[in-house]
């Protein structure tokens, strides 16, 4: 940490957006404020390859990523569009994919010839309109309930945990069948303007085809429609559905183009062609294969 103070400088924090949101009177400075700390990890970046002492260096830039959250505002249903608004919109995300793209330039500039280099993206991003909390609809069912801080009580028979449009959700340990039907049949039933917002509902033992069949999994997992936002939380209001905070996210099935991520690889035995789809565990093959060393357990030749 002192070498970093010292040679890139001081972490400069991450951009504003509730002083310099979409809705604010400068949004301009929320790119202003992200650019600084783009530079600042793209430093912090170049200062980790010069030491020499690494066999795999892992980089992140959050760019693209915090602006899409934010700014993305493309569809006539988000709230506050307009087409003005939606031509300003697609040209802040380029500006951030030309950051995204710079700090690769840079990277790729300090390696040797001997160096391979991958660039992926671990999702991609669409718009979102309505905001839907797992936790409120087991709550309302006598599933779950909170203390005053809003954190889930021990008596809780179910509880869900969301990022973006996917909803991990736990039963009881030794829950009976009776209540992990309940559970499953809550979810199946929910209904926003007369229709399911959720676009597949599956427990965690016939969750292969998503690749989630695994021990962290939910035993329930429910992954939303496109446009749909699942909270953390409880709402404010009490109410399941709301509108969103944000204007875009991610977590949907990978079969909708949107959500799919790019990949990018460069160096010697690297071969020049054109894969049209590599799943992330793949990834993993291939950076095993160039260090020479066995890929992860599962991992796709």
């Amino acid at each position: 940490v002192r070498a970093l103070d010292e040679r890139v400088g001081f972490w400069p924090g991450r951009a504003d957006v509730d002083a310099f949101g979409p809705e604010s009177d400068h949004p301009e400075v929320f790119f202003e404020q992200l650019e600084r700390l783009a530079d600042h990890i793209t430093r912090a970046q170049l200062f980790a390859i010069a030491r020499k002492d690494w066999d795999l260096l892992l980089c992140y830039q959050p760019e693209v990523d915090s602006l899409g959250h934010e700014f993305w505002i493309t569809d006539p249903a988000q709230r506050g569009f307009t087409w003005d608004r939606a031509v300003k919109s697609v040209e802040t995300v380029d500006r951030a994919y030309e950051l995204a793209d710079r700090s690769v330039a840079a990277i790729e500039r300090a390696l040797t010839p001997r160096d391979g280099i991958f660039v992926t993206s671990d999702h991609g991003m669409t718009p979102i309109w309505t905001e839907i909390y797992p936790n409120e609809i087991l709550r309302h069912a006598g599933l779950a309930s909170f203390d005053s801080e809003k954190k889930v009580q021990p008596s809780s028979s179910a509880y869900a945990v969301t990022d973006g449009a996917i909803a991990n959700v736990y039963w009881k340990e030794g829950a009976d069948p009776s209540l992990r039907e309940k559970v499953e049949r809550l979810f199946r039933e929910f209904r926003l303007r007369g229709e399911s917002p959720f676009e597949r509902i599956v427990r965690r033992e016939d969750a292969d085809s998503l690749g989630l069949n695994a021990p962290e999994s939910g035993d329930l997992i429910v992954i939303g429609k496109i446009g749909t936002h699942f909270s953390k939380g409880i709402s404010k209001a009490g109410s399941p559905v709301g509108p969103t905070t944000e204007y875009a996210t991610h977590g949907y099935l990978n079969t909708h183009t949107e959500i799919q991520a790019a990949f990018l690889a460069a160096g010697p035995g690297i071969a020049r062609e054109k894969v049209e789809t590599i799943g992330l565990w793949q990834i993993a093959a291939r950076v095993a294969r160039f260090l020479g060393i066995e890929p992860p357990r599962g991992a796709a030749r």
